[in-house]
């Protein structure tokens, strides 16, 4: 907030349109990979079809405007998986540096969206230890593309945990996680 001049949360809570509006920028990126997703992966037909569905689902239209956090995990997500799936297509460092990015920005924005970042990453750990080319195959399993994605996959995880590290503590350790709370009868 401090890159719009808002040092609290009251002055955060006068300027709620200019927020809004920077929602509607991440709903607009979101739009975009969806719809990049589906053309470089799949075609042209299921990318068109892919932003038609997402735009008129009434989830996205409600929480579009909401400042929770909602569209920039899903900003976040089609990312990720765009640059994830591209690295192991092309061997791109720059792919697996922005895969990387965006999977800290991922689980730093909601945590619970490591169950999405860990099915990337299980699909990214199937594809490499089954690999659907012939010579990828013949190539030692740690130089493998889907290792490399694995590995940016993991670094963003790993750096969001250090980020969190401050209040993880507090976070794991408080009242309404204990396996048996002190006034809990079994």
């Amino acid at each position: 907030m401090d890159l719009l001049g808002i040092g609290d949360i009251y002055q955060a809570m006068s300027q709620v349109p200019y927020l809004r509006w920077l929602q509607w920028v991440v709903a607009v990126g979101a739009c975009v990979y969806v719809m990049a997703l589906g053309r470089r992966f799949f075609s042209h037909q299921v990318g068109v079809l892919s932003l038609v569905f997402l735009v008129t689902c009434l989830p996205f239209l409600n929480f579009t405007m909401q400042l929770r956090g909602y569209c920039l995990s899903m900003f976040f997500a089609a990312v990720m998986v765009f640059h994830s799936w591209s690295a192991e297509q092309e061997k791109s460092w720059w792919h697996l540096a922005v895969a990387s990015l965006v999977t800290f920005g991922l689980l730093y924005t909601q945590p619970s969206n490591a169950y999405f970042a860990l099915s990337v990453g299980i699909l990214a750990v199937w594809r490499t230890i089954w690999p659907a080319d012939t010579e990828e195959k013949q190539v030692s399993f740690w130089r493998r593309r889907g290792a490399m994605v694995v590995a940016a996959l993991t670094v963003g995880a790993l750096l969001a945990l250090v980020a969190y590290s401050p209040v993880l503590g507090s976070l794991l350790d408080n009242r309404f996680v204990q396996a048996s709370p002190p006034n809990r009868m079994f």
